[in-house]
């Protein structure tokens, strides 16, 4: 476990980065630089167990993420964004989180293999407009 609050701007010019795990940190989303999700290579993003109470600014740019993990944090909603531009993803975990709604937008996930969304408080009806 680490004490990481805030990345440094200099990992955004990591060009070649594919995978990058900072779980049990002390993330906040402010501490995360807009363009780290710019870099072509990245494919496995795993925040779990830090301090975000919503999804990163600019994470639906991130186009060849095939993993994220965003699980134990304070997350209270998904933007559909992310289940439009992150086409190729194959694993979600959400789980661990306040999510109360999940857009119908998920269903362009058309790669995807893993979603685990446990432990959220989840409205039972929302799921009836997700088949």
């Amino acid at each position: 476990r680490n004490e990481i609050k805030e990345l440094p701007q200099e990992i955004t010019e990591m060009a070649g980065l594919r995978s990058l795990n900072l779980r049990h940190n002390k993330l906040q989303k402010e501490g995360i630089p807009y363009s780290l999700f710019d870099l072509e290579e990245l494919t496995t993003l795993d925040f779990s167990h830090n301090n975000l109470d919503s999804c990163p600014e600019n994470l639906h740019r991130a186009i060849a993420l095939l993993v994220l993990n965003v699980a134990h944090n304070r997350i209270k909603e998904v933007p559909p964004s992310l289940f439009t531009q992150l086409k190729y993803m194959q694993h979600l975990d959400l789980s661990n989180n306040l999510i109360e709604y999940i857009p119908p937008q998920i269903r362009r996930l058309q790669q995807l293999k893993s979603l685990n969304i446990s432990y959220n408080p989840l409205q039972h009806d929302q799921f009836r407009s997700l088949s």
